[in-house]
C-alpha cells in the first residue's frame, strides 16, 4: 500500500507532460500576481478532481498527452510575451489542463486491489498536483521580481520550445 501511495504521489512528476503543464501554469499564475493565483488554484483543483473521477468511468482520450503539450506551448508563449491577463483568461487555460491531466492519470486496476486503494491513489495524485501548482506559482512570484521577470520569461521560452519539439516529433512519428 505504501509503495502504491508513493507512486501516486510522484505521478505528476514522472509524467513529463503533466510536470511541464504544471510548471507553465504555475509560472503564468505567479507572473500575473496573487489575484490570478486565487482564481487558478481552486479552479485547477476542481477540474483535476473531475478528470480524476472520469478515469473511473470513461477511457482516457487518445491524444491527452499531446493536448497537454500544446497547452504547455501556449502557456510558455504567454509567459515569454509577459502580457497582463485577467484572471479569467488564466482560468481558460487552467480548466482544460486540469481536466485532461486528471483524465490522463488513470491508475491501473490490479486483481485483488480494493476500490478504496484506487480512490486513495487518485486523491493523492490530485493533492500532489495541486500542491505542485501552488509551489510553482509562489516561486514564480519571487522569480518575477528578479531582473524584471526575465527568469520567468526565459523559463517560459524553454517550456514552449520543449513542448513544441515533442509535439512536432510526435506528429511526424519520430517520438
Amino acid at each position: 500500500m505504501n509503495a502504491f501511495l508513493m507512486q501516486s504521489m510522484l505521478h505528476p512528476v514522472y509524467a513529463l507532460e503533466h510536470l511541464l503543464v504544471l510548471l507553465a501554469l504555475g509560472l503564468l499564475c505567479g507572473q500575473q500576481g496573487w489575484q490570478s493565483i486565487r482564481w487558478t488554484v481552486p479552479s485547477f483543483a476542481l477540474a483535476l478532481a473531475l478528470g480524476l473521477v472520469l478515469t473511473r468511468f470513461i477511457p482516457t482520450p487518445l491524444q491527452a498527452s499531446l493536448i497537454l503539450l500544446v497547452i504547455t506551448a501556449l502557456l510558455g508563449l504567454l509567459l515569454t510575451l509577459k502580457l497582463s491577463l485577467a484572471p479569467a483568461w488564466v482560468v481558460v487555460f487552467t480548466v482544460p489542463a486540469g481536466l485532461l491531466m486528471g483524465w490522463d492519470s488513470a491508475l491501473s486496476f490490479l486483481p485483488g486491489m480494493r476500490l478504496q486503494t484506487i480512490y486513495t491513489g487518485l486523491i493523492v495524485i490530485g493533492l500532489t498536483a495541486t500542491l505542485l501548482l501552488s509551489v510553482f506559482a509562489v516561486c514564480s512570484l519571487a522569480l518575477n521580481k528578479l531582473w524584471s521577470g526575465l527568469v520567468v520569461r526565459v523559463l517560459g521560452a524553454w517550456l514552449a520550445a520543449a513542448a513544441i519539439m515533442v509535439v512536432a516529433l510526435s506528429v511526424f512519428g519520430l517520438a
